[in-house]
């Protein structure tokens, strides 16, 4: 995803609230132990992915 595209819009705000409501959470793909907050959404690289919450079973 292009994710630089929507970092600061109410697009990307939807975006981080719709995955986050399925628990998957923001990490950088070479360390997916760092997770990304989603209050600092326009300082996130321009690469992302997210991985399904661990701590959470469903």
């Amino acid at each position: 995803m292009e994710w630089e595209q929507h970092a600061g819009t109410d697009v990307g705000g939807k975006i981080i609230q719709f995955m986050m409501e399925r628990e998957y959470i923001p990490v950088m793909p070479l360390q997916r132990l760092v997770r990304l907050q989603a209050e600092n959404r326009t300082t996130w690289p321009n690469d992302i992915m997210r991985i399904k919450n661990p701590n959470k079973v469903s």
